[in-house]
């Protein structure tokens, strides 16, 4: 007998033994768990290569913007800037465009997660699913994104600011 929703796993079963085919939310939503838990390491994996590929295009951009200002770069070092400052300068710059990207990120995923958020709660109502809150957004995320991006910017743009501070003034200039 189905005297409550925690004895639905038990009929079922004996149902299906009886040669029934059965179907319940408690079934369902384990599928939709399972499916979750796959879905969930594919965007792992895919984060970690977006996040590899940017680090390698930020370096790969920063090795630009170094090579442009070279013979500024040559001049200063000749009238007596020290490589510490320059490099403290060059990364300062880094970890400004960093947490600036990681701003402009974060207020781009909140707008994309609340546009989402509403479009679902619509097609819940759809099948008359009352849907409140599907997405949680905890501030230490936030905050750890906020560290994270300029501290990876930074480390990006590392190699291109050692490879050039290396050379010489005559060699820059």
């Amino acid at each position: 007998t189905l005297d409550s929703p925690k004895s639905v796993p038990n009929v079922g079963a004996q149902l299906e033994k009886e040669g029934f085919r059965t179907s319940s939310l408690q079934k369902e939503f384990r599928e939709v768990g399972r499916s979750l838990a796959y879905v969930e390491i594919i965007l792992f994996i895919m984060s970690g290569i977006i996040v590899a590929s940017s680090l390698l295009l930020i370096g790969n951009s920063f090795m630009g913007t170094l090579m442009a200002r070279t013979k500024e770069i040559g001049i200063m070092r000749a009238i007596g800037a020290s490589k510490g400052r320059l490099a403290g300068f060059f990364l300062a710059e880094a970890f400004a465009i960093g947490l600036l990207g990681a701003v402009f990120g974060l207020l781009l995923s909140l707008g994309a997660v609340s546009i989402l958020q509403n479009e679902l709660v619509k097609i819940f109502a759809l099948a008359s699913i009352q849907v409140e809150n599907l997405f949680s957004i905890r501030p230490s995320l936030f905050l750890a994104f906020l560290i994270a991006t300029p501290l990876c910017s930074g480390l990006a743009a590392l190699v291109p600011i050692v490879r050039t501070l290396r050379k010489s003034p005559a060699e820059l200039i």
